[in-house]
């Protein structure tokens, strides 16, 4: 696994370049605007869906879905890989982003941090949680199309999530707060195994 997660930093370090300068700047742009602070501070989680597709597209490319086949690994860890990697990017830019919303001139999300998370956790689970199944079952090529349905959607989530995460007004906030958060948990996790299936019974 650990091997898994060195060929992809390095593909990414590559060849990706590009996504990465349009999260920073989109990211710190977001200091810069007094409206729409949600869309330009979201941008970046809403983005990495597309990393995630991007290193599954290099991999069919090259052929080293089927080189692995002759290695010590199957496709269940492969899945799992690519699963956990985008999950340590959500999580190690969600600080980022709390920072990030200290310094806006107007703070997105009110300035709640919680509310932020929550956001930043649904659209950095949920959207992946929908798209990677397609992608491991179709490949990118064909899968191609979802991605785009869901990076739309989820720039309208992240222009429009402060409302989505106002569940505090029809049930308790300790109740909506953990709603919030176990559900990009359960539907991630639900997402990886049939993720798993789907694609043990893929021809490559």
């Amino acid at each position: 696994m650990k091997g898994l997660f060195l060929k992809d930093f390095y593909v990414a370090k590559k060849n990706l370049r590009t996504f990465l300068i349009m999260i920073l700047a989109f990211s710190l742009g977001s200091l810069a605007v007094r409206d729409s602070g949600n869309f330009f501070l979201c941008y970046g989680i809403v983005m990495m869906p597309g990393i995630t597709m991007s290193l599954i597209s290099y991999d069919e490319r090259y052929h080293w879905d089927t080189y692995a086949g002759a290695m010590p690994l199957n496709r269940e860890q492969m899945v799992t890989e690519k699963y956990l990697l985008h999950l340590v990017m959500v999580l190690v830019w969600l600080p980022v982003l709390l920072v990030l919303q200290h310094f806006q001139q107007v703070p997105a999300f009110g300035g709640a941090p919680l509310t932020l998370l929550v956001a930043g956790l649904n659209l950095g689970l949920l959207l992946p949680g929908i798209l990677l199944p397609i992608i491991f079952a179709l490949g990118t090529e064909k899968g191609r199309a979802g991605y785009y349905v869901v990076l739309f959607g989820g720039m309208i989530l992240a222009t429009v999530s402060e409302e989505l995460t106002s569940l505090t007004g029809y049930v308790p906030e300790a109740v909506a707060g953990i709603l919030l958060f176990l559900l990009p948990a359960a539907v991630y996790g639900l997402s990886w195994r049939i993720a798993i299936r789907l694609y043990e019974k893929r021809n490559l």
